[in-house]
């Protein structure tokens, strides 16, 4: 799901261990472009309604912990408006969750009820939320986000080849 016609493992993620000295080369039906430098920092993420998700289930229990879940207690070292790409943590969804399209259409091909779709849900972690931006050699026409997703059994062994894609767009 996502990847270019005609090249599949275009959404494959290739782990190379440090001190391994391998490259791969991209399949030929992909355009590649140059590297772009990456900045990175540690930051906390939470789950999108989150503080609906603590009002559900605690009321209004702990004022400070809705004030910081409805972002009051989150400075997010980026710009406003902006959503940046992400290793881990919690995905910023443009339309529908991203890790709900995966189970339902990527895993279960959209044959599963949701008694199992729902039971899938927890075993997926997101890997890597992709977003690019204009200033980039990656941006592209619309506004679209790449989403890669890893069973947690593959990701504590290392089996990167496993994990799948979903592509949001507007």
């Amino acid at each position: 799901m996502g990847a270019s016609a005609g090249a599949p493992e275009a959404g494959q993620v290739v782990y190379i261990p440090d001190g391994a000295g391998l490259r791969r080369r991209a399949p030929t039906a992909l355009t590649c472009v140059e590297a772009e430098p990456l900045t990175g920092w540690v930051d906390l993420t939470q789950p999108e309604y989150a503080a609906a998700a603590w009002r559900a289930r605690y009321g209004e229990s702990d004022p400070e912990v809705l004030e910081a879940l409805d972002g009051g207690g989150f400075e997010p070292p980026y710009g406003e408006g902006e959503v940046p790409t992400k290793i881990g943590g919690h995905t910023y969804a443009m339309q529908d969750p991203p890790e709900d399209e995966l189970v339902r259409y990527a895993v279960f091909e959209g044959k599963a009820d949701e008694e199992t779709v729902q039971r899938e849900l927890p075993h997926w972690r997101p890997l890597l939320q992709y977003v690019p931006h204009d200033r980039t050699a990656l941006a592209g026409g619309d506004y679209w986000n790449l989403y890669w997703f890893v069973r947690d059994d593959d990701l504590a062994a290392r089996r990167f080849e496993r994990a799948l894609m979903v592509e949001q767009c507007t």
